[in-house]
């Protein structure tokens, strides 16, 4: 399809989407839309990252990537309940820091919510992604944002960051952890405690963490600085993918209440809510691959 014609058939693509889905069809019909629709939106891809708006802003997606970009592109948004979540824990002026940035999707609006009073520090290894993410901030116009190229750990030094080929939100510091795993890419690892005290007089009081199995880890280099602040979390908690980065998943969950946190499931729409009384029995060594949530970490 020639190049000029490509926007026209994604545009054209979203709004055929958005009416399926309001359609009550069954499941079988369901599946066989969808792979349609993954063929369509293959094709009609532009070989190079391109504009789409999502929650207001206008950002660069990658034609690579199967997961964020294609939801953005085809819904206008990306985690859009969880989002909500997020954004009804953040106030005017608060710090914020966005661990796992990926191309900013949340790192925007986490910025336009805290306003010019407030800072956000968004972490993205890979360079592909963090490429997107330094045009999205300018794009933006946002000046409260602080792009840092690193992982975060338990430690600062050098690491390889395992690529995954078609989801480019599953690059993981453990090949384990990615579902196509592709290549891999040198990168530098930080600890929170690091980085926050090279931050005088700012205080940290938000850590959004969506890093593919490494959140123990980044926990573990945060000691200091949870004791010191008042955090809030919002973190990705995927039992497996812990596991794979030597982290307990249920001694992750323990440790973090013996510092005063209350634990809540964020579901994929609606308030977050109490966590489900089997939730330890879904923390053990035999869980599933793919069972993971959001959950929310705050002190009453």
């Amino acid at each position: 399809m020639p190049q000029q014609f490509k926007s026209v058939a994604l545009s054209s693509l979203r709004g055929l989407y958005a009416g399926c889905r309001r359609l009550p069809l069954p499941l079988p019909l369901r599946r066989t839309g969808s792979r349609v629709f993954d063929w369509a939106y293959r094709y009609a891809l532009p070989s190079v990252p391109y504009l789409v708006r999502s929650n207001g802003h206008a950002m660069f997606v990658n034609p690579l990537d199967r997961d964020i970009s294609r939801q953005i592109t085809l819904r206008g948004d990306y985690e859009p309940g969880k989002k909500r979540a997020f954004l009804g824990c953040l106030k005017k002026g608060m710090t914020v820091l966005d661990i796992g940035a990926n191309m900013g999707d949340y790192t925007l609006v986490a910025a336009r919510t805290v306003g010019g009073e407030g800072a956000v520090y968004a972490f993205e290894p890979d360079p592909v992604n963090f490429a997107l993410l330094l045009k999205n901030v300018s794009l933006g116009g946002y000046k409260n944002v602080t792009c840092v190229r690193k992982a975060l750990s338990n430690s600062p030094g050098l690491c390889n960051l395992y690529l995954d080929k078609h989801n480019l939100g599953c690059h993981s510091l453990c090949s384990a952890n990615t579902y196509t795993p592709a290549s891999s890419a040198n990168a530098e690892t930080d600890t929170i405690d690091s980085f926050v005290s090279s931050l005088p007089g700012r205080r940290v009081d938000f850590l959004k963490i969506d890093a593919q199995g490494a959140e123990g880890l980044i926990l573990e280099g945060a000691a200091d600085t949870l004791a010191r602040h008042n955090i809030t979390i919002f973190a990705e908690f995927w039992p497996w993918g812990l596991l794979n980065m030597g982290t307990d998943p249920g001694a992750f969950l323990d440790k973090l209440k013996l510092l005063g946190y209350e634990i809540r499931l964020i579901p994929d729409d609606g308030p977050p809510s109490a966590l489900p009384e089997d939730f330890h029995t879904l923390c053990s060594s035999s869980c599933d691959r793919g069972y993971h949530v959001d959950l929310l970490f705050s002190k009453p």
